[in-house]
């Protein structure tokens, strides 16, 4: 696959990639690949997968991905501290905190790219993670559960981010 990188700092390089998202041991390629078309959709989005996240090579994220696995810049870690380490960006992460801010109140700083942290379907991000970043933002849930699939909510925050961003 021509799309993917080495590093998360050539993803950084990329002139048009305005928003990484960090999916973090995400179980289903199904959410990985709709995670996927909908980056591409955004067109100013790349993704970098950590622990066990499956990656575009998957076959089963393309059933969902849709040819999406090919357009959209990637790479993988092993490592939250390679991740952790980018300066000069926003670490964000989207996540229900006692500090998560309105997604769609949160003042976004249009100079800098964003690093866009998504957890585990069932736990979320590690508290290990979540002590380490500042910044969280949540969706506004009005109904009668807290959250959304991972793969929904991302998408939103996504097109949100590039309506801030535009």
């Amino acid at each position: 696959m021509n799309n993917r990188y080495e590093s998360i700092n050539q993803l950084l390089d990329l002139a048009h990639i305005r928003v990484l998202i960090i999916a973090h041991d995400i179980r289903s390629a199904y959410n990985i690949g709709a995670m996927l078309r909908t980056a591409d959709g955004t067109g100013q989005t790349a993704l970098v997968f950590v622990g066990y996240s499956p990656t575009p090579d998957n076959p089963k994220v393309s059933k969902t991905a849709l040819g999406a696995e090919y357009s959209v810049p990637w790479c993988s870690t092993d490592s939250l501290d390679e991740v952790l380490a980018v300066t000069g960006v926003q670490h964000i992460g989207l996540e229900l905190t006692s500090r998560s801010v309105n997604l769609f109140d949160f003042g976004l700083d249009n100079n800098k790219k964003v690093l866009l942290y998504v957890g585990n379907e069932v736990t979320g991000l590690p508290i290990e993670l979540m002590t380490l970043l500042e910044v969280f933002v949540q969706l506004p849930m009005r109904g009668e559960k807290a959250s959304l699939n991972v793969a929904e909510a991302a998408s939103i925050a996504m097109y949100e981010l590039l309506r801030k961003f535009s």
